[in-house]
């Protein structure tokens, strides 16, 4: 599994010429998600609901490359309209056997009634890391909730070109 990985990073992993670090952008798909509200006396519109999900990753030709583990705290309530809710997310994103790993971190607006953000919508979150391959990773993710309730999350990363300087 991480070797197809690999082979796909280095497919699309592009050296600039103004820095040293590596561009890469690839995408992880997967089917219906459902969040699971952990707060057993919430309504799920309350501050500091707390939503946790893992599903399973594939890449877009359907071979399975990973899973995402997720948790999302709602802080803010009708904002910005009525019925809408703030939420901060923790994604990470796992491939092959958990070493390479990518974290997404961020705040959207989210439909106060639903798990998740609305049908046919997307939302951009800064990359704030990586390890492994994707160690010291920088750039943004942008998550997409397609019509069919499935979803992708495509990668624009920024990744250090370094010396492997273990003796």
């Amino acid at each position: 599994m991480l070797l197809v990985l690999g082979a796909a990073i280095s497919g699309v992993a592009a050296a600039s010429d103004r820095d040293e670090n590596r561009t890469v952008s690839f995408s992880v798909v997967h089917g219906t998600t459902t969040t699971v509200l952990s707060n057993p006396d919430s309504d799920g519109h309350q501050l500091g609901d707390l939503r946790v999900v893992s599903r399973p990753t594939f890449s877009e030709r359907g071979k399975e490359v990973g899973r995402l583990d997720a948790v999302l705290i709602t802080t803010g309530i009708d904002v910005p309209n009525l019925d809408d809710e703030v939420r901060i997310s923790n994604l990470i994103f796992v491939f092959g056997d958990g070493v390479d790993q990518i974290v997404v971190n961020g705040s959207g607006f989210y439909p106060g009634t639903g798990g998740t953000i609305d049908l046919d919508s997307s939302l951009i979150r800064p990359v704030t890391g990586g390890s492994g391959v994707f160690a010291g990773a920088t750039g943004w993710a942008e998550t997409v909730h397609f019509p069919d309730d499935t979803w992708e999350h495509t990668f624009h990363l920024q990744i250090p070109d370094t010396e492997d300087r273990r003796d």
